[in-house]
């Protein structure tokens, strides 16, 4: 199946049923602006790009989920993020596949640990997959290690 998930453009009942398989309906999605504010983040880097941003601007890093859809084959998938929260709004600085994507949907979760465990480790969550409505990926927490610069490596918990 060739994929190119896209941010909904409505929040349908397919993101519904997603937001009610991650256990955080009493939130809703929100969509975001999507700002490159700086060239040197890194697509796939949200915790980095967002810790490098607070260090230098402030703010502060809000966790959640992207929700990306690709509606003729049923596909819908929740990815955990990192966005920036700065003077009350928040943004997502971090590069995505599309460059032609202005917005994202972002719904925050606080009831999932995440962040940075020491210089060279993050605690985060695998994606969850929907297909038809029925989960064909369950998210699973994971500890991701920064190998170098580019390169990272999955170890689920």
């Amino acid at each position: 199946m060739n994929l190119k998930p896209k941010p909904p453009k409505k929040i349908n009942s397919a993101v519904k049923k997603l937001v009610k398989e991650l256990g955080i309906s009493d939130r809703k999605p929100k969509y975001l602006k999507y700002k490159h504010k700086n060239n040197n983040y890194k697509l796939g880097y949200c915790f980095n790009n967002c810790e490098n941003e607070i260090s230098v601007n402030g703010g502060e890093a809000v966790y959640g989920w992207l929700i990306w859809e690709s509606k003729k084959q049923q596909f819908i998938e929740a990815e955990f993020h990192c966005v920036l929260k700065k003077d009350g709004e928040l943004i997502d600085i971090t590069p995505c596949d599309s460059i032609i994507e202005t917005e994202v949907l972002f719904i925050e979760d606080t009831s999932r640990d995440s962040g940075r465990m020491d210089s060279k480790n993050w605690y985060s969550w695998s994606n969850l997959k929907m297909i038809n409505g029925n989960v064909v990926e369950e998210s699973r927490k994971l500890r991701v290690e920064e190998i170098d610069a580019i390169n990272s490596k999955l170890h689920y918990i």
